[in-house]
């Protein structure tokens, strides 16, 4: 005779996996309101977070300030609006003195209004004048992205830390054989930023990058060192 009756081992297991599931929606939802609440007490986006990096880490004359850094508060009451009482609560509320009309914002005194603008060009400018041409010597197969078996036929292709190394992202994977030539813009490691040129070695500045793994084995054409 069972010690236990079955529907109490049933009610603890449904018990136990619900306490699982509800760990892992509060982890996720807490996870998200982390990157909020950064993005909004820095007042700041996802794209201006990565220029903000970069800016800040190029040699520069001067130091780069984000303009539209007014803050904790300020920036806060500029997504949540200037009453407390309905900071956490969805309903439509008047503006508070630090609303903009969605083309100006204010910005931080001694900034001015394009200097996050100015520095982004700066850097795509920058990037391009970095980028060189090589060529691929081993093969890339961009069509096992998107499964299930990317990340364990990288691995086995071109190593684990290639596969750890792989940029979360929506970017395409480029295809690549023996002999293609790319442009490269950008270095990460384990991968590339890159975008293929035709074999008749030109410089091409139209068209978007896409992503290339390092582990390809790119050489320079003219024999300038590796990618």
């Amino acid at each position: 005779m069972n010690r236990y009756p079955v529907s109490l081992v049933m009610r603890l297991y449904q018990m136990l996996m619900a306490m699982i599931l509800a760990l892992a929606l509060v982890i996720s939802i807490g996870c998200l309101f982390f990157q909020q609440s950064v993005a909004i007490f820095g007042n700041i986006t996802g794209i201006e977070q990565w220029i903000r990096k970069k800016a800040e880490a190029r040699d520069r004359d001067e130091k780069f300030i984000y303009p539209y850094d007014l803050g904790y508060m300020r920036n806060w009451k500029m997504v949540m609006g200037a009453n407390p009482l309905v900071w956490f609560f969805p309903v439509e509320w008047p503006s508070s003195t630090e609303a903009s009309d969605g083309v100006k914002y204010p910005i931080k005194e001694g900034c001015g209004e394009y200097d996050l603008t100015i520095e982004q060009l700066t850097q795509k400018s920058l990037k391009q004048k970095r980028s060189f041409v090589a060529v691929v010597v081993k093969s890339f197969n961009s069509g096992m992205c998107g499964s299930y078996l990317c990340l364990p036929a990288i691995c086995w292709n071109h190593g684990c830390s290639t596969a750890y190394k792989c940029p979360d992202c929506e970017e395409s994977r480029l295809s690549v054989t023996p002999g293609d030539v790319v442009k490269v813009t950008r270095v990460r490691s384990h991968w590339l930023y890159a975008r293929k040129l035709p074999k008749v070695l030109k410089s091409d500045d139209d068209g978007s990058d896409s992503i290339v793994t390092a582990n390809s084995k790119l050489e320079d054409p003219k024999g300038e060192g590796e990618g």
